[in-house]
């Protein structure tokens, strides 16, 4: 074993890891570090294609101990996270909080952590800085290829015991898998990141190196030459590429081509992958995966993600915490386990590994064990989920959706986006009678815009067509009541202002210079004069934003004894949104638009409030909860007084 131990794979380990890391703690050049994740893909699969093809040759392979050894060394390592968090989340993490928290640990522990991040929240989203086993998205995706190959490559071998055959159909589901995956990454974005189908041509393709590794070229200067131009690939994506690019799709191919060639070289004695420091890297990569973003997290957590004092203990720290768990538990617990039987080992770990699944639902279904923190601090964390959270069965689909609320006599119609679905629950306070009611027309992530795409998405296209067939169906009368969020469009969002330009009207954006804040404005205004031809519109000044989620900062600050309020200077939100004000103004004029002005009832004349009488009025960053929704039902009345 020792003489086919490679130490420059060992080496790219290191690479992986260490570009992860310093993706995760926003090291300067680090923007594409997460393909780190895609390098670790590419190992995993030469090295399980080679341990499954060499057993199948020499008819030695155990489909049983090929899963053993590989949940000995990942097991408990994984496990002993999960515990940690769980016993210190009991002390420190509110219920809502301690809640996710148990739902990540039942998905780590059975590797299902990737659908269920799939279904829950973005790998580049601001809100995925707060979950604590974010990271064990990739250790699902491994373990589910860890299941899969052996049974695939097994059923192959029983029909054709030819390595041809095994190439032939890893090559037509590399093209498969790459396909769905360019596909999906426009489609279903976070699909195309976490899932297998999506994934897998990643781990195929480090395993097809393998089964052609024997008809590469021998020669020494061919060999070295791969080498650089592999490891210029890798670095080239981690200065390259960053947050806001799509991924994986048709670009990861540059990672994975580039570590394909590493591995291809086969370079014994190379000073970018064999050295002491990338060996100990190599070796302790795993845990240092492990124990690295929990740190990240609590970084944030404490808003000391941008300090680099703090930036610099967590590196210190997660080399400490990675260093220790590889000794006294990734590698002592394998020695332990080596003294026992197969069924003792399996019996052990099964037993483990339920009891923190069945932990983590239990801690579900209590609702976070409530009443571990002080009343008022739940109280405010609570303000998370005081919001509308029917609207998400009226979204516009492929056949269109309206939502309609209250009496059947169409009093208003809302249209917009998420900041217009925090305007429901104050418009059914102010409805005129019990006949009269409001129907929605929104669509989350779509500004109001007639012919706007999300990306090559035509969602936000057809929404707005939608909107405007079915608004000319009804009465001219009735009010169109316009919200969205425009300058979180315009600008990014003030929580990542280096956002590139992700709406276009058919030739995507390049950059927010002068020529995109044009065509916007325009296009808002003809949009807005369309509607306003036919029925009166009102639309709102942009809600104030806030860069942090207002609830969870709150509370943290409570749980660490500070008493805190929640604003920003009026000048502020003066700044962000003069060009949105520009373009309601130049609407006023153009087409007799009315405007609405928020800031009127969420502001002062120094100060836009993000909490009222020690309770947020907002449910994250820049959406209004039902609390703050409600301090503009005076807003909505004059509408409704007006045109009633």
């Amino acid at each position: 074993m020792n003489k086919e131990f490679r130490q420059d794979i060992n080496g790219l380990r290191a690479w992986a890891v260490v570009a992860v890391i310093l993706f995760h703690f926003g090291v300067p050049g680090f923007s594409g570090g997460f393909v780190g994740v895609d390098i670790f893909f590419v190992i995993s699969g030469f090295l399980m294609t080679g341990i499954i093809y060499k057993g199948l040759v020499e008819q030695s392979f155990s489909l049983l101990n090929f899963y053993l050894a590989r949940a000995k060394r990942i097991i408990p390592a994984l496990l002993a996270l999960c515990i940690v968090l769980l016993a210190l989340g009991w002390q420190f993490l509110p219920s809502i909080e301690y809640k996710e928290l148990g739902k990540h640990v039942f998905g780590a522990a059975t590797f299902l952590s990737n659908i269920i991040f799939w279904q829950d929240v973005g790998y580049f989203d601001s809100a995925s800085h707060e979950k604590w086993l974010l990271h064990t998205w990739s250790l699902s995706v491994e373990w589910q290829f860890y299941i899969i190959l052996p049974l695939v490559l097994l059923a192959i071998w029983e029909v054709s015991q030819k390595k041809s055959t095994i190439i032939t159909l890893c090559i037509l589901s590399i093209f498969i898998s790459l396909g769905l995956s360019g596909y999906a990454v426009t489609w279903k974005p976070s699909a195309a990141f976490y899932l297998l189908p999506t994934r897998a041509w990643e781990m195929l393709a480090g395993g097809l190196v393998f089964l052609l590794q024997k008809n590469i070229t021998k020669n020494t200067t061919q060999l070295k030459a791969l080498e650089i131009l592999g490891f210029s690939c890798i670095i080239t994506s981690i200065i390259l590429f960053d947050s806001q690019t799509l991924w994986p799709g048709w670009k990861a191919l540059l990672p994975t081509i580039g570590t394909c060639l590493v591995i291809m070289s086969k370079q014994s004695r190379s000073i970018f992958s064999t050295t002491k420091t990338h060996n100990t890297l190599g070796k302790w990569s795993y845990s240092l995966y492990l124990w690295h973003w929990p740190l990240v997290v609590f970084l944030n957590y404490t808003n000391n993600q941008n300090n680099n004092v703090w930036i610099i203990i967590g590196l210190l720290a997660t080399i400490i915490l990675g260093g220790l768990s590889y000794r006294f538990i990734e590698s002592l617990s394998v020695n332990i386990m080596n003294r026992y039987s197969r069924k003792t080992i399996i019996t052990t770990l099964i037993l483990i590994t339920l009891l923190v699944a069945i932990t983590g639902l239990e801690i579900i279904n209590s609702n976070g064990h409530p009443g571990r923190v002080p009343a008022h601090i739940e109280a405010v964390f609570d303000e998370q989920n005081n919001k509308n959270t029917d609207f998400s069965s009226c979204e516009y689909n492929d056949n269109g959706n309206v939502c309609a609320y209250g009496g059947k006599k169409v009093a208003l119609i809302l249209i917009g986006d998420s900041h217009a679905n925090t305007m429901i629950d104050a418009l059914k306070t102010v409805m005129p009678s019990s006949n009269h009611g409001f129907i929605t027309l929104t669509q989350t992530g779509c500004p109001p815009i007639e012919g706007i795409m999300l990306n090559s998405n035509p969602r936000c296209k057809f929404q707005f067509e939608y909107a405007k067939e079915t608004i000319n169906k009804l009465n001219k009368n009735i009010p169109l009541l316009i919200t969205s969020r425009m300058s979180g469009y315009m600008l990014g969002g003030n929580e990542n202002q280096n956002q590139r330009p992700y709406l276009h009207f058919g030739t995507p954006f390049s950059k927010r210079d002068k020529g995109y804040f044009r065509e916007y404005a325009d296009r808002s205004v003809d949009s807005i004069c369309k509607l306003a031809a036919r029925n009166p519109v009102y639309i709102t000044t942009p809600t104030p934003e806030f860069g942090y989620s207002v609830p969870k900062t709150m509370g943290r600050q409570l749980l660490l004894g500070r008493e805190v309020e929640a604003y920003i200077d009026l000048s502020e939100y003066e700044s962000r949104n003069k060009i949105a004000k520009d373009i309601l103004n130049t609407a006023k004029i153009k087409c007799s638009a009315h405007i609405l002005n928020t800031e009127k009832y969420l502001c002062n004349d120094k100060f836009c409030f993000g909490s009222k009488e020690g309770l947020p009025i907002y449910a994250d960053d820049d959406h209004l909860s039902r609390k703050g929704a409600s301090l503009l039902i005076p807003m909505l009345q004059m509408v409704l007084e007006k045109e009633i």
